[in-house]
């Protein structure tokens, strides 16, 4: 039987190069391609894919919030993450989500097939960087090492919302809550992670991997 598949990445080449893995490998079929989460979703409402293959960094509602209301709509769904963000807080973010499988872009391509057939089943997949990287950091337990480590879910989102440019009205109507709420989860995290501005939140972001570029003042 096969297995259909949806691609969520903002780049067309990457979906094109997965499209190729994916369909060489047999009994897998590529149904759709989006660069947005809510294109998905929408998707997910009408056709119920088997899995759903996506980076994080997805414009719109973003990649986590994308994992967790794909569940919401059927949780036979199988959602594999693929990204360039492996480190945590990602991989145990979005396996909190609802996420099935993690795993690298610069991974085998062969984990990726695995990954999705895993999550067609059921089962839960790390690619091999992903799952040793989870394991020492389960061991170090260090919340100083990563401060994002101490989010909430939920804080988490509102802080990659705000790194990634988006107004309070923007977080506050693709998480579902009044920008008074937003604001609040904004205090919480400057407390949580010692800054006063969006500058200083995106240096530190910056430094631990949440976005990539450099900023300016």
């Amino acid at each position: 039987m096969m297995i259909d598949v949806v691609l969520v990445d903002g780049q067309r080449l990457v979906r094109q190069g997965v499209r190729c893995i994916l369909e060489s490998a047999g009994g897998i079929h590529v149904v759709a391609e989006f660069e947005r989460g809510e294109d998905v979703l929408r998707y997910a409402r009408l056709s119920r894919p088997d899995v759903v293959v996506l980076d994080l960094k997805i414009s719109g509602i973003g990649g986590l919030e994308t994992i967790r209301r794909l569940r919401a709509i059927d949780e036979r769904i199988g959602v594999v993450v693929l990204t360039a963000h492996s480190d945590q807080p990602y991989p145990a973010r979005s396996l909190a989500a609802g996420a099935c499988g993690f795993a690298h872009k610069g991974c085998d391509s062969r984990e990726i097939t695995e990954a999705i057939r895993k999550a067609h089943t059921g089962c839960r997949y790390l690619s091999r960087e992903v799952a040793n990287g989870m394991a020492l950091a389960s061991v170090s337990q260090d919340v100083t090492a990563n401060p994002f480590m101490a989010l909430t879910q939920r804080e988490f989102q509102v802080v990659s919302g705000i790194v990634e440019g988006y107004t309070p009205k923007q977080i506050a109507r693709w998480l579902g809550v009044s920008p008074k709420t937003v604001s609040t989860y904004r205090s919480r995290i400057y407390d949580k992670l010692g800054v006063s501005t969006e500058t200083q939140l995106a240096r530190m972001a910056i430094r631990h991997s949440i976005i990539d570029e450099e900023i300016s003042e």
